[in-house]
């Protein structure tokens, strides 16, 4: 399998084929996969389903521990206020990036064998 990497702000035409957060969001990383004579094959995008769910469970419970409001993000907090909320959310996440990172790679497995009609070895 050949490796290509391809740098998102150089890019933008690849990053609008995988845009995320209905279409307003470049998401990275993104992993598309495509045959040598460049034929989409699958794609994966930003994060596995563990992680999304545990983030989302890490941001709320952080959001909770300093009171800010259920709309607070990282883009809609003042710069000190999104500093503590910020380094909050990575203590949580932090003991889990191990295992996220291993989901993250049978989630690709599964879309590859998927894709190509492989069985699932996972």
């Amino acid at each position: 399998m050949e490796l290509r990497i391809f740098l998102r702000d150089e890019n933008p035409d690849i990053m609008d084929e995988f845009l995320s957060n209905n279409g307003k969001s470049r998401a990275i990383p993104v992993f598309a996969f495509y045959t040598a004579d460049t034929r989409y094959i699958t794609h994966f995008t930003e994060r596995s389903a563990s992680a999304h769910a545990g983030l989302a469970f890490a941001m709320d419970e952080a959001k909770a521990k300093l009171n800010l409001p259920p709309s607070a993000s990282f883009g809609n907090l003042p710069d000190s206020e999104r500093q503590v909320f910020f380094q909050e959310v990575i203590s949580r996440i932090e003991p889990h990036t191990e295992q996220w990172r291993r989901d993250t790679v049978k989630e690709i497995r599964q879309l590859l064998a998927a894709a190509l009609h492989l069985p699932d070895t996972v």
